[in-house]
């Protein structure tokens, strides 16, 4: 018993400290993205220019998840996080030194490519130290990461640009990145010793998976070969686009409702405080619902998701008032979070372990820069699209459509994985 209890101690603790590392990821990525009002409003980028800084992003993301996956597989997820931590913090301080469209550019470029290092990072750790019956929680719990860290930038950054420009919020930003990355290089640890036992005798390693001993090009062969995989890639690059319209909020919001970037921040936080309650249940509910109630579930969340951005593009035609329309926003963003999020973290997060196996950091990988791939496009239209009369129902309209391939892919996915987890049932019976 006090065995453990110890076990369990030092699992909680792990995932503290991956919960914070990844927190402060965001807090740093997401100080950026409330700067662009600001940056449109001096006259330093169009709207136009930040779409194609957001398009370099992805490709710095893109760039980044190759190079990690492999690192974090090889060196483990604890160096690999450490490093990217510490170059994003750097980076963020950079960007509030530039001027230019290009110089934004390749420092949001870098910022991204060492972003990117987190979740094949916390892929390992979490094999490391966790059964496979647990992956849904753990990936549920660190899922709110994310949402925690962009709600606390989105309101403490917020509120810091009615005092301090935006320069100097970034360089605040930046001080809370090397207090992340002191605690990650000096508390977080790579594997349990000696080795952790679950579930009566099942390590936490992937001892009997398919993928043991298998080189990276013989992983890469089964993954390109598997109709799963490309099932989940087609549904990450949908998913990711609808989770990426965060970039466009803070500008989207100060333009349609004649609000300071200031108050368009913190009304964009209602869209990650959706997020983190429904990853938070969600892990719990991927984990005890039955493989055939998942993609019901899936499959009704997606289709408010996009009722949530109809009900967007039509407000002009309700007649509201001033506020009621910033309170119709501020619901429509909530209910948007709410319902794309457990669809977008937690079926590739699951997957990719139980599929990928000592080569899940890789796969995670692979599956995220097909969804980041899918963003350059959107990102260089949407800003372009956004710079026309009338531009932003345009946007929300390419969003649209793309939310509806998506619910079909990702549905498809589920029932996919239902039927696997079926036949490797009967398989052991």
């Amino acid at each position: 018993m006090h065995d453990q209890r110890a076990i369990l101690n030092k699992q909680l603790l792990v995932v503290l400290y991956m919960y914070l590392g990844y927190a402060g990821f965001m807090i740093l990525k997401t100080s950026m993205l409330v700067a662009s009002p600001d940056l449109v409003a001096e006259n330093l980028i169009t709207k136009t220019q930040w779409g194609a800084i957001l398009g370099w992003g992805a490709f710095g993301a893109i760039v980044g998840k190759i190079v990690s996956g492999v690192v974090a597989d090889r060196l483990g997820g604890k160096w690999t996080f450490t490093m990217g931590l510490c170059i994003t913090t750097i980076s963020v301080a950079i960007f509030g030194m530039c001027s230019t469209a290009i110089g934004f550019s390749l420092v949001y470029f870098a910022a991204l490519f060492a972003k990117s290092s987190g979740w094949p990072s916390m892929a390992k750790l979490i094999g490391n130290w966790h059964s496979p019956s647990k992956h849904g929680r753990v990936w549920g719990l660190l899922s709110t990461a994310s949402r925690v860290g962009t709600m606390i930038a989105l309101s403490a950054f917020g509120a810091l640009l009615y005092v301090l420009p935006w320069q100097h919020m970034l360089w605040v930003a930046s001080g809370i990145g090397v207090a992340c990355v002191g605690i990650i290089f000096f508390f977080l640890k790579e594997n349990p010793s000696p080795s952790i036992q679950v579930d009566n005798s099942r390590s936490v390693e992937h001892t009997n998976h398919p993928l043991k001993n298998t080189s990276l090009k013989q992983a890469l062969l089964v993954f390109a070969t598997s109709k799963r995989v490309w099932l989940i890639a087609v549904s990450m690059m949908g998913l990711t686009i609808m989770m990426d319209i965060l970039n466009f909020l803070p500008m989207y919001l100060k333009e349609s409702l004649d609000i300071l970037p200031a108050e368009a921040a913190t009304i964009a936080l209602f869209f990650p405080a959706g997020s983190f309650i429904s990853v938070l249940l969600g892990g719990y509910l991927f984990d005890t619902l039955s493989k055939h109630s998942v993609p019901t579930l899936v499959g009704i969340l997606l289709t408010v998701a996009m009722g949530s951005l109809v009900v967007m593009i039509g407000m002009p035609e309700f007649g509201l008032s001033a506020t009621g329309n910033e309170y119709a926003t501020i619901g429509c963003l909530f209910v948007f979070g709410l319902t794309v999020a457990p669809a977008y973290y937690l079926p590739m997060s699951i997957f990719s372990i139980k599929f990928g196996g000592p080569h899940s950091g890789f796969l995670i990988a692979i599956l995220d820069v097909v969804g980041l791939a899918a963003t350059i496009p959107f990102n260089f239209v949407g800003g372009a699209l956004a710079d026309q009369d009338g531009g932003w129902v345009k946007f929300f309209m390419l969003v649209i459509a793309i939310a509806i391939i998506s619910l079909f892919v990702t549905v498809w996915f589920l029932h996919d994985e239902a039927k696997a987890a079926e036949r490797m049932v009967e398989n052991v019976s």
